[in-house]
């Protein structure tokens, strides 16, 4: 079992002129403080977001429910690591979509993908497509009668 990863996204902190990194701050403490008596392992920041990671079975529910009612964040996502280090890890980020949707019932689907890191070795299309592919041959393989619509994915 991999460790959890939440990623989350705040509101425009730096808007207020001089006071951004003290909300910065702010926020930072807010979670830590929301967050106290779970499995934080550390608080991280890679560009516009932070990343937190858990130590093994901190309760993903919980935290979830604590990061909601922080003041400042705007959205969160509840991520997976994935390695980009090999040969295949197009179809790393197959395997980890797979894990997520396969007992999920649909009738159509879109991957959609964003690349926050401009040195990942592929483009969002690439990674759209490879995905999009792995799924679609695992639906299909399992007798699923899926279809892919890029406009009004169900």
């Amino acid at each position: 079992m991999t460790k959890p990863v939440i990623v989350v996204h705040y509101h425009e902190l730096w808007l207020k002129a001089g006071t951004g990194a003290f909300s910065f701050s702010k926020l930072h403490i807010a979670l830590k403080r929301a967050l106290e008596g779970l499995r934080v392992e550390r608080i991280l920041r890679p560009g516009d977001r932070l990343l937190i990671e858990f130590g093994e079975g901190a309760p993903l529910e919980e935290a979830v429910a604590r990061i909601e009612r922080v003041f400042g964040v705007a959205y969160y996502a509840v991520a997976r690591r994935v390695g980009r280090e090999g040969e295949d890890v197009l179809g790393a980020l197959g395997q980890a979509a797979w894990e997520e949707i396969r007992t999920q019932d649909f009738s159509t689907f879109a991957v959609r993908a964003k690349r926050s890191d401009k040195s990942f070795p592929h483009r969002v299309t690439e990674i759209e497509v490879a995905v999009g592919r792995f799924l679609l041959e695992h639906l299909r393989a399992e007798g699923r009668g899926v279809r892919v619509n890029l406009n009004e994915p169900s």
